[in-house]
């Protein structure tokens, strides 16, 4: 249960990807990435060259097609086709879509992918890697940190780390460059064995910047670890690190 709740695997990835297979590109970077592409596993793991081609390749068709879709007086309302309708476009030819304008458009997109990572990240492919700072990571940002200081800003906001998956993934993380969005608490309970539960939780269970539980889960998280949650009083009492009894007042 674990491995299903941070399974990055992309389905779409698993229909949009073969795609490839039809077309070839003259242009050498362009032909890397489409190969890259079509020896890839389809896990959007970070970090991941393959990863991050294609979900800059799968912006750059959502684009193409919401261009051509939709009318123009509308997408101030609609900027952006749904990842269904985008399947349904490519996958399925139709008179919208011919077979041959499908394979125009995709090997356009992976042009326009390729020139998107060249400018942001460089020429040298092995820096196209999916989960970097600003392309799929965890900074958990404090609400004051844009009227602190630097140095105060550090001590408040934790990250960043790097984050596979995307909003499509079982494993939801959002598509942002910095994720947003998904499951910041976990559990997997096993009801015959109470003991065997384990969960995950981020980025700690202090809320002071200056206790050392204010972050020390975020790792694990921003990793797809977990962690025993005990449920039996002395277990609970065997990991415990201090007691409050609180009172009321006479």
């Amino acid at each position: 249960m674990t491995r299903l709740q941070t399974d990055y695997t992309s389905l779409p990835a698993r229909q949009l990807v073969p795609l490839l297979s039809a077309v070839k590109s003259v242009a050498p970077a362009v032909e890397a990435a489409r190969l890259a592409l079509l020896n890839w596993d389809r896990v959007l793991g970070a970090p991941s060259v393959p990863a991050g081609i294609y979900e800059a390749w799968y912006r750059a068709l959502a684009a193409d097609l919401t261009q051509r879709q939709v009318p123009e007086s509308i997408r101030a309302y609609l900027n952006t086709l749904s990842t269904g309708r985008v399947l349904e476009l490519l996958t399925t030819p139709n008179t919208r879509v011919t077979a041959a304008a499908r394979d125009s458009i995709v090997l356009r997109a992976l042009d326009v992918a390729v020139a998107d990572l060249t400018k942001r990240f460089g020429a040298d492919a092995s820096k196209w890697q999916y989960g970097q700072p600003g392309y799929h990571h965890a900074l958990i940002t404090h609400p004051l940190s844009p009227a602190v200081n630097e140095a105060l800003r550090k001590q408040l906001d934790v990250g960043p780390a790097p984050r596979g998956g995307d909003a499509t993934t079982v494993g939801a993380t959002g598509n942002g460059g910095n994720q947003t969005s998904g499951a910041s608490f976990r559990i997997v309970v096993d009801l015959a064995d109470w003991e065997r539960t384990v969960g995950t939780n981020t980025p700690g269970q202090s809320g002071d910047p200056s206790n050392p539980h204010y972050r020390d889960l975020f790792a694990g998280w921003a990793q797809d670890s977990f962690f025993a949650v005990p449920y039996g009083r002395q277990q609970v009492l065997n990991v415990s690190e201090h007691r409050s009894v609180m009172l009321p007042q006479r």
